[in-house]
């Protein structure tokens, strides 16, 4: 009973994260339809805000607060005919169509593992299998996001450099790794106990 109650909040935990990302995807799209059909490119730039407000002043502190300023940054969005060389246009295209054809495979991969999982399947080497390659697909995600972070701020401070703007890059995601590494770490460790238990079938 455990096992299918935590199969179900793991699928809606999962559904949950996916489409809190849903507006960005759908915002991105319709920034590259645009940006496709003006022959331009658009970019998102989080900068150093350029009025220089003292935002503390506005603030009423009581005789127990003590209010540090910290840098103050602003989003500005800049449409530009400094278009991504094709040495980082054609990888970067290459890896959205695969990971766009990988997206379904992932849901459909999910789906018949935890099928299966709510069933009582639990370590079989269908499950090993399918287990593996979600672990793989999210490794394969982790590394292709940060890829994308990569070029992404190369390109923004070209164009912030040529406006005058002091940009503030985007900071790498590590954290997308642990999911995908403690996924492959659980795959070898039921391989082990899948090998143990035939041994000890053949052994009896």
């Amino acid at each position: 009973m455990k096992l299918k109650l935590l199969t179900v909040l793991f699928l809606i935990a999962y559904t949950l994260s996916f489409t809190a990302h849903f507006e960005d995807f759908n915002e991105g799209f319709k920034d590259g339809n645009c940006a496709t059909e003006n022959g331009t490119e658009i970019y998102k730039l989080r900068i150093e805000q350029l009025d220089k407000l003292d935002n503390v002043k506005v603030l009423t502190p009581n005789t127990n607060t003590t209010i540090t300023k910290d840098r103050a940054t602003e989003t500005v969005k800049i449409e530009t005919k400094d278009i991504i060389p094709n040495y980082f246009k054609i990888p970067r295209g290459i890896l959205m169509l695969a990971f766009t054809l990988l997206i379904p495979a992932i849901f459909i991969v999910l789906y018949i593992y935890f099928k299966n999982l709510y069933r009582g399947d639990i370590v079989s080497q269908r499950q090993i299998k399918n287990l593996q390659f979600i672990g793989y697909a999210h490794l394969a995600y982790a590394l292709v996001e940060n890829f994308f972070l990569l070029t992404d701020n190369i390109h923004k401070q070209k164009v912030a450099e040529f406006y005058n703007l002091t940009l503030i890059k985007d900071e790498y995601d590590i954290t997308l790794f642990f999911i995908p590494l403690i996924l492959l770490m659980i795959v070898e460790v039921l391989k082990q106990h899948l090998r143990l238990k035939e041994d000890a079938e053949l052994t009896i």
